[in-house]
């Protein structure tokens, strides 16, 4: 049985919604809502990708996946590239440290799942 990516996604909501503990808790949570929300996103698009016979490398995935749906003539994925791009940008930064826009990038990746969902 494949793991399903969604679950990644819910976790991501749950911990960036948590309250309690320290600041720093409350920071490391939000750090890894960012993360596991991307890599729901991604891993979504690309199990998609793998579906329609799409073989990605080992080698720069990330960047294979996302430029699979930037090229596409395809309104919808090419949205789903551009999101892919702004997450992992963000994703990259808040290993650095967070700012106030953690509760936009979740968002963004629950828009971006949801127009995965989409596809046919």
């Amino acid at each position: 049985m494949s793991f399903d990516w969604n679950e990644y996604f819910t976790l991501a909501q749950e911990l960036s919604q948590a309250k309690g503990g320290t600041r720093a808790a409350h920071e490391a949570r939000l750090r890894s809502a960012v993360s596991r929300s991307y890599y729901s996103v991604f891993c979504s698009a690309r199990n998609y990708l793998t579906r329609k016979n799409v073989r990605p490398p080992k080698q720069e995935i990330h960047m294979f996946v996302k430029d699979q749906y930037l090229n596409s003539t395809d309104t919808a994925k090419r949205q789903i590239g551009s999101n892919l791009d702004r997450l992992r940008i963000y994703r990259n930064k808040a290993d650095e440290g967070l700012d106030n826009t953690a509760v936009l990038h979740i968002a963004m990746a629950r828009m971006t799942i949801d127009e995965l969902s989409k596809l046919k």
